[in-house]
């Protein structure tokens, strides 16, 4: 009888003792979810300077990870990383000393330069080809044309379908001025302007420098515009 009741008296200490052991485990061991919530924190924080609207996303950690609860963990990108598109945010404790890497996603949508009917390869871009729409730009990065003044005085590289968002690399500037054509030369200062004709020495591209011999023979250089303009500084 009193070996039952040491039993019983036993196995009563062990079964309170539990839920205070697993209390203390569960203090000894880091919350991921909340590693999860600081990742997302300091990636809208990052994202929050990007021109347009940010949408940011986080992957979950393994739930088998085992961490040391940390007091004070901080979060931060790696080298050369930034908050665009998907990432990692690294998160880390100084004591105890871990580390590790969130994933998280920020999609950006903002205002673009799309093409509203489809251009073809050497075609001169109008304001009429294009339109400004709000697009999810993510994949675009800092290619991605936002005014339609970007696209003035250009031609299309290459063929474009319409819809599309209208990038920097699918323009090229458009030349004109022509090795040989007849140029006008005109120089303004203040409160005065002087134009004359002269000839191209070579080709140019809108804003690109060119020289130009002029009718006294002396050779000047000059900013090539559209009309065969050539602009004197």
């Amino acid at each position: 009888m009193i070996r039952i009741l040491w039993l019983a008296l036993v196995a009563a200490t062990a079964l309170a003792a539990a839920p205070a052991q697993a209390q203390a485990q569960a203090q000894d061991v880091q919350n991921l979810t909340a590693l999860e919530a600081l990742a997302e924190e300091f990636a809208v924080r990052q994202a929050a300077g990007l021109r347009g609207e940010a949408r940011v996303s986080v992957g979950k950690l393994d739930p088998r990870l085992r961490l040391a609860a940390c007091p004070a963990p901080v979060a931060s990108l790696p080298v050369g990383a930034r908050a665009w598109g998907r990432s990692q945010v690294i998160v880390q404790c100084h004591a105890p000393t871990w580390r590790v890497y969130v994933p998280v996603e920020v999609r950006v949508s903002m205002p673009a330069v799309v093409v509203a009917r489809a251009l073809q390869a050497g075609q001169r871009v109008a304001q009429d080809d294009l339109a400004i729409e709000v697009r999810e730009v993510t994949r675009s990065g800092s290619a991605v044309l936002t005014e339609l003044a970007d696209a003035a005085e250009m031609v299309a590289a290459r063929n474009v379908p319409a819809g599309e968002i209208l990038h920097q690399n699918m323009l090229r500037p458009r030349q004109v001025v022509g090795a040989g054509d007849t140029v006008r030369v005109r120089y303004a200062g203040p409160g005065f302007v002087v134009q004359s004709e002269g000839r191209a020495l070579g080709s140019g591209f809108s804003g690109q420098m060119v020289q130009v011999r002029i009718a006294s023979g002396k050779v000047v250089t000059g900013t090539a515009r559209a009309g065969g303009l050539v602009e004197l500084r």
